[in-house]
């Protein structure tokens, strides 16, 4: 006898799903939000293709959330979604607010002490096809009934008690860090920050100014104080070695690599610094 699923009348409201951030790479972040056929911790299953009808609109109207907080401008869009290979793979890019660039830093923060950092997608299934088990087993004889179990984690699923198979998802509205994720399959892989050129040409830029500020103070006073000087042949003594090295094997350092103009910038404020010492 073919099987019936029971069915259970629920609010046609939002739900939210959490699973793991993936990477983070300069600005940008990829995560698993959600995968397929295989349980959550509520006993969701999402079906093959759940998403795949809902994942365009969500790259154009979706957010970066923190908290699933929906009253918040965000702290990113979504740049990219695919259901591929049983799981929802989501790229998006934080905003340039010091919240989004806060929440981002936490991010690279605990991915570099090798801990997770939890994604949760808020969405909109379709209540009219989504099914419920009295127990994984029964789930597993009405999926074998009715095109089969490819795609399915059969081993997990026969061990879920109350469950429910979610066919089809109409909206992904957002994605959210949060500190607890559903899903347990996806695991966050890595972390970089800022590219080592970024972070050079921010660094020089902040010296320039500060080798400015310094010449100003110098041009009223006609000479720096003695803690001035004394940072000066610290910043100075910090700064040869690095230049020395770049001068010596320009291939091999990272600071060179790109742009030869950084090591003559390098240089150039070194000199500007050393004629303040005297």
């Amino acid at each position: 006898m073919k099987y019936k699923p029971l069915v259970r009348e629920t609010s046609d409201g939002p739900v939210c799903h959490a699973a793991d951030f993936q990477s983070i790479d300069e600005n940008r972040l990829r995560m698993v939000g959600s995968t397929t056929g295989q349980p959550l911790r509520d006993g969701s299953v999402f079906a093959p293709g759940a998403f795949k009808k809902a994942t365009k609109a969500f790259v154009e109207n979706g957010l970066l959330l923190v908290g699933h907080d929906w009253d918040d401008l965000g702290i990113g869009m979504i740049t990219s979604a695919t259901e591929k290979n049983g799981q929802l793979l989501i790229e998006a890019e934080f905003h340039d607010t010091p919240t989004a660039q806060e929440a981002r830093a936490v991010c690279i923060a605990r991915l570099n002490s090798g801990k997770k950092v939890s994604v949760s997608i808020g969405f909109m299934p379709d209540w009219s096809s989504m099914t419920w088990y009295e127990t994984g087993k029964d789930l597993l004889t009405y999926l074998e009934a009715n095109g089969g179990t490819d795609g399915y984690d059969t081993a997990a699923i026969k061990k879920l008690g109350y469950c429910r198979l979610i066919n089809t998802v109409t909206e992904i509205f957002e994605v959210s860090l949060v500190t607890v994720g559903m899903n347990q399959s996806a695991a966050a892989t890595e972390a970089n920050t800022l590219t080592f050129n970024d972070q050079f040409d921010e660094a020089l830029g902040c010296l320039d100014s500060l080798v400015s500020r310094w010449e100003q103070i110098a041009d009223k006073r006609e000479t720096l104080g003695e803690s001035h000087r004394e940072k000066l042949a610290s910043l100075i003594s910090r700064l040869e070695p690095i230049a020395q090295k770049a001068d010596a094997a320009p291939g091999a350092d990272p600071a060179a690599n790109d742009d030869p103009q950084r090591l003559e910038r390098i240089n150039q404020l070194m000199n500007r610094a050393m004629s303040l010492t005297n």
